[in-house]
C-alpha cells in the first residue's frame, strides 16, 4: 500500500490473510468442486455457490426452536458428503457437529489444520 493512501485516508486499513485463513482456504480446495458439504456460518460463503451446501443455523441454537435446528443438522450430516468446521472461529456449531459425528461411524477425518481447530471430515465410502 502506497503511503499517500495511509495520508489521505487515515482510517484505511488493509486485511490480510493470516496463517489461519490460509490452512482455512487450503482445506475448502480439498472438497471435490460438486460434492455436498456442511459448514459453519463464517465458511459459509466460500462454499454457498454449491447447490448442496448447507449451513449450522447457529442462531437459532439459543432460541425456541433449537430442538429443529438440532434436528435439522443431524439429517443433513446424514446426507452430505463432507462436514468442515472451524473450533477457532465457531466453538458452539463444532461442538454440536462433532458430538453428532460421535454416534455416526460413517464419516472419517480427512484433514487436520492449525492445532486441530480446522476439521475436515469426508464420509466413509
Amino acid at each position: 500500500m502506497s503511503p499517500v493512501v495511509g495520508f489521505l485516508f487515515p482510517d484505511y486499513f488493509s486485511i490480510s490473510a493470516g496463517i489461519h485463513e490460509r490452512l482455512l482456504s487450503e482445506t475448502i480446495n480439498l472438497v471435490p468442486p460438486n460434492a455436498s458439504i456442511l459448514t459453519q456460518n463464517n465458511i459459509f460463503p466460500y462454499v454457498s455457490h454449491r447447490v448442496d451446501a448447507y449451513v449450522v443455523p447457529l442462531r437459532f441454537l439459543d432460541s425456541g426452536i433449537r430442538n429443529l435446528t438440532i434436528n435439522f443438522v443431524n439429517q443433513t450430516i446424514d446426507k452430505v458428503e463432507y462436514i468442515l468446521v472451524d473450533n477457532k472461529t465457531d466453538p458452539v456449531s463444532t461442538e454440536l457437529v462433532l458430538s453428532m459425528l460421535d454416534v455416526k461411524p460413517n464419516f472419517s477425518l480427512l484433514a487436520s489444520r492449525d492445532d486441530n481447530t480446522i476439521l475436515l471430515y469426508c464420509r466413509k465410502p
